[in-house]
């Protein structure tokens, strides 16, 4: 919880500073911070600064609209803005495992205990959904994988079927969870 807060207040401030150099000097305290955490969680600074790097057109997009609508100079500090959120975001996302983020959410909506809402759901729900998620990249990958062999390409014309095997196999992974859940004796 300790954590998800300083996240939190890190990454909402740095949009709160003002255009000038003090965001140079974070961007090296950012630097230093991502490597001291993955010293200290031994995770991979490779898998960090590659998980960053598929945020670039994003921040691309961003830096193109604020150049457009405002100048140059706003549209470098803002894209700096957002390359220092996507860092920390990753750093968070990698030291972090879905069960702790799910008893986080489940902690910060203790408050609908009062709305007669059982936290200890949407706690499970947070879990499911975040495990699926690798899950679901896979399946896609194996659909693009098979269609590749095929020589089918993925455009407009084929993504119904496409789409059709991805939700079949979707809802077949659900059903299995639903069951899994059931035999472990969870409540409907």
């Amino acid at each position: 919880m300790i954590k998800f807060f300083l996240f939190l207040i890190y990454t909402t401030t740095t949009f709160f500073l003002p255009n000038n150099y003090w965001i140079l000097i974070l961007i090296l305290v950012n630097f230093l911070l991502t490597l001291a955490v993955c010293v200290l969680a031994q995770s991979s600074l490779r898998k960090i600064i590659f998980g960053t790097l598929k945020f670039m057109p994003f921040i691309l997009l961003a830096f193109l609209f604020n150049f457009w609508l405002d100048n140059l100079e706003n549209a470098i500090w803002i894209s700096y803005k957002l390359l220092i959120v996507c860092q920390m975001t990753m750093v968070y996302a990698s030291t972090t495992s879905n069960l702790e983020i799910a008893v986080t959410i489940q902690k910060l909506c203790a408050p609908l205990k009062f709305f007669h809402i059982d936290t200890a759901d949407i706690k499970i729900l947070v879990c499911i959904s975040l495990s699926l998620v690798p899950t679901l990249r896979r399946q896609l990958s194996e659909i693009r994988l098979a269609c590749a062999t095929k020589h089918m390409s993925v455009n407009f014309h084929n993504i119904k079927p496409i789409l059709t095997r991805f939700f079949t196999s979707v809802f077949a992974r659900i059903e299995q969870i639903e069951a899994s859940l059931l035999a472990k004796g969870y409540r409907e």
